[in-house]
């Protein structure tokens, strides 16, 4: 049988399968295919990101970069001069003398305990690392790493989020220049607030999406270290951000909500215990401030407001939300409240125009949710009451929710940029009336005798109809490559732009003012120095001026120049000091200001020698105080002594019941009081009443001279505490006494401290309404007090606890896959 031929099939089907090949059309093709910025850049994004955000940075930053000016505000961001600069020297100091700041410190008032006092805010470490006046250049490198950080963190979010790597790199530029993190960082606190927040929402972010909870602890421990109340509002916020993201991407189910949300809270409340050192501490001082504890507390009055605001208010609102300066810069600021406490809402002006279009992408499920979510962060700012429970009720201001606002214009604005350039398309009638509403909300008077910056506001009209333009313009397929080019540096030039008037039109120290004799480096640096060379045992002072260059008067001088006084300029002062400045009369006890101003004894020489104050510094050779007289002059301060100075401890046999002292008509009869006896409460004079006489005083000398007061000051100078050892943490002396007396101290009440009389643990008693006191039997006592925070072995071993459980779990799920 002959052999059929061979079908030339296979080489038909070769040529067939070829064939196409042949034709090089793939080529063409690639050539048509639509721009990617994503796939040119794939891997690159977080470094072109971090790029943008370090150039931006340096533009806006440049001058303090480059030591030309101090990141120190002489204008209403004084704060920044008279209580974060002078904290961060004093801590400084502290931690070269003493070690870790976790203990006590007489710069401060009458005696405080200085833990946290955001100590645990790790960009402060910049600066108490360097220590010294030349810590102060180091603010604004500070500063700029926030902006970096806050940045990068907010860029790490969106990818998580799967928004595409152009949306991302733009996010990082909006976030990392908000009015938030710019204005704020005036204060420095919010700008290290706006970082610990991107963070911590990537951190939730990572475990939502993809199962990954390594981050959730470290974040929530930054926030609590840095800010302990934090744990309130942003736990509120956690809260319904999970509703809004499980709803959005798994549908409603309790039971896997509930699951997912117990391991939230486990890993949160691990985060908790790792930040115990410093936020238990710092959760204990706001509980005891006159701020919450005191009756000066806003609870009451805030839970009983439902008002509306002022039209100005609505107005600062929506200025401060197309840039940070329309109603003015630092203290020409003419808004709602003030340039710091204001609105700041500003977080680029194409988050505005983009908005909008974010419900034109979205099935009816998520734009129901998206419509509550804007609901909830826009309607505190229209009804105050619900921004009040934001805080519950413990403040009527805006700061943190200003990220709240400005966090949700972002996350609708970028939303919409990512559909955008993925679908090409765009509602160009919303986006259209988008933009004419907000050129209209910029140039039409929204309150009476409001002026706007006219430079500000055209630049602003100017940045709207370009960013508007190149937003349509990223749609059409010819235009897209160079649309994203010109948006993306259109967005950093306006990030550069609105970033410049906060930080560099202030009124600021320049580095030749720092370097000089003049503000806090004047010549009471040098008096100091002479009368610590002179006298080495413990003794306060006071001075006629203020060193500060402010606009406000600075009493924090003591902290950063190195004696200890009686002022304190601090948010949560302590409770008991401001208890006693209010029953003596020096300060207003429904003025909230005033506890935090709290001037001390300056105002009552009496009892500045009471509270053992031995030197005044003057810039005047006269001096009219009895018992004071001039040692010495250094440049233009003159130094005065007191002889009638009382040491630290001294003795009474007599006491007085509280309740009556509170009573006595004017402040004179308090002040003779307290040199003659101790005031008790009710409870104390049933345990030590047996031992003191009671005073009586009807038997006060209707004129208080000269001899009848250093009568008394002798009275408690016969019977004194002679210290042998002296650290601002531990003291040690002893003390003869010839009969049961009340030893008395004059610092601040502190749970903190501990006593031991002859190796014996002795309770410390709250008398004179604020301060420490022990009974003594009578004989010699050998005397060691010794200070260490309320809880504070409970909060070093959480966190060593903590940290330890943080390191096994780590370890025992390392090869954790993704979820």
């Amino acid at each position: 049988m002959s052999k059929r031929p061979k079908k030339k099939v296979v080489k038909k089907t070769t040529k067939k399968t070829t064939k196409p090949a042949a034709k090089k059309a793939t080529p063409k093709s690639e050539n048509t295919a639509p721009f990617s910025f994503d796939k040119m850049i794939a891997g690159k994004g977080v470094y072109i990101a971090a790029a943008l955000l370090t150039v931006v940075g340096f533009v806006v930053f440049r001058k303090y970069l480059l030591l030309q000016q101090v990141y120190i505000f002489k204008d209403i961001g004084s704060d920044t001069l008279n209580l974060f600069y002078p904290q961060f020297v004093h801590i400084a100091d502290y931690i070269r003398e003493y070690g870790f700041p976790t203990t006590w410190s007489f710069r401060q008032g009458m005696g405080q305990n200085i833990l946290p006092n955001n100590a645990g805010d790790p960009f402060n470490w910049l600066m108490y690392l360097k220590g010294g006046h030349a810590l102060a250049y180091l603010i604004a490198y500070a500063e700029y790493l926030k902006v970096i950080a806050g940045g990068l963190f907010f860029f790490g979010f969106l990818r998580v989020l799967n928004l595409n790597m152009y949306t991302s790199i733009v996010g990082a530029i909006l976030y990392g220049f908000t009015g938030f993190m710019i204005v704020g960082g005036g204060w420095y606190i919010f700008s290290s607030e706006a970082v610990f927040a991107a963070l911590l929402f990537l951190a939730f972010e990572m475990y939502f999406s993809r199962g990954k909870w390594q981050l959730l602890p470290i974040a929530v421990c930054l926030v609590g270290s840095y800010m302990a109340y934090n744990f309130i509002p942003y736990a509120m916020l956690i809260f319904f951000y999970s509703l809004f993201r499980f709803i959005g991407e798994r549908g409603w189910n309790l039971q896997q909500y509930v699951k997912f949300m117990a391991g939230t809270l486990l890993y949160a409340l691990i985060g908790f215990g790792l930040s115990a050192l410093f936020s238990i501490s710092g959760l204990v001082a706001m509980a005891n401030s006159p701020r919450v504890a005191g009756d000066v507390s806003f609870f009451a009055d805030l839970m009983g407001k439902f008002n509306f605001e002022s039209s100005l208010h609505y107005a600062t609102a929506i200025m401060r939300t197309f840039s940070n300066d329309l109603m003015g810069t630092g203290s020409e600021y003419v808004g709602y409240r003030n340039y710091l406490e204001a609105p700041m809402f500003y977080c680029g002006l194409s988050s505005l125009l983009l908005a909008p279009q974010v419900f034109g992408f979205l099935d009816r499920k998520r734009r129901i949710l998206f419509a509550i979510a804007a609901f909830m962060f826009i309607a505190p700012v229209i009804l105050p009451f619900l921004r009040y429970a934001f805080w519950l009720f413990a403040g009527d201001y805006y700061r943190g929710f200003s990220l709240v606002v400005a966090g949700g214009l972002l996350y609708f604005g970028l939303h919409a940029l990512h559909h955008i350039l993925e679908t090409g398309k765009i509602n160009l009638v919303n986006l259209g009336v988008t933009l004419l509403i907000l050129l209209a909300l910029l140039f039409v008077p929204l309150a009476e005798n409001v002026t706007v910056d006219g430079t500000i506001r055209n630049s602003v009209a100017l940045f709207l109809v370009l960013e508007a333009g190149l937003i349509f313009l990223l749609t059409v397929p010819n235009f897209k490559a160079l649309a994203q080019i010109g948006f993306l540096s259109l967005v950093c030039l306006e990030a550069a732009y609105m970033s410049s008037f906060p930080v560099n039109n202030r009124q600021v120290v320049t580095a030749q003012e720092l370097e000089s004799k003049v503000g806090y480096n004047d010549f009471t640096i040098d008096a100091v120095d002479y009368i610590k060379s002179i006298d080495q045992g413990f003794y306060r002072m006071e001075k006629d001026y203020s060193s500060g260059t402010a606009v406000h008067t600075s009493i924090n001088d003591g902290r950063i120049q190195g004696y200890f006084g009686t002022s304190s300029y601090h948010s949560f002062n302590n409770n008991h000091y401001i208890k006693f400045l209010t029953d003596v009369e020096i300060i207003d006890p429904t003025d909230e200001n005033e506890t935090r101003w709290a001037l001390g004894l300056k105002s009552r020489p009496l009892l500045l020698n009471w509270a053992s104050n031995k030197y005044w510094l003057l810039k005047t050779d006269q001096f009219q105080l009895p018992g004071y007289s001039k040692i010495h002059q250094v440049g233009d301060v003159n130094i005065f002594q007191n002889s009638y100075f009382v040491n630290l401890g001294f003795t009474y046999d007599k006491y007085m019941p509280e309740n009556e002292f509170t009573a006595l008509d004017g402040f004179l009869k308090k002040d003779i009081t307290l040199f003659r006896s101790v005031v008790l409460s009710e409870d104390q004079i049933q345990r030590f009443g047996s031992n003191l006489s009671r005073i009586d005083a009807a038997t006060y000398p209707e004129n208080y001279t000269p001899d009848i007061m250093v009568n008394d000051i002798n009275g408690l100078r016969a019977n004194f505490l002679n210290i042998t050892d002296f650290k601002e943490y531990r003291i040690a002396g002893n003390i003869t006494v010839d009969q049961p007396k009340m030893l008395f101290l004059s610092m601040a009440h502190d749970s903190g401290w501990k006593a031991k009389v002859n190796g014996k643990s002795t309770p410390i008693e709250r008398v004179n309404i604020g301060f420490m006191g022990i009974m003594l039997d009578a004989g010699t006592s050998e005397i060691v007090l010794s200070y260490q925070p309320p809880f504070y072995l409970i909060s070093l071993l959480l966190t060593i606890g903590c940290f330890l459980l943080y390191v096994f779990l780590l370890w025992r799920y390392r090869k954790q896959p993704e979820a």
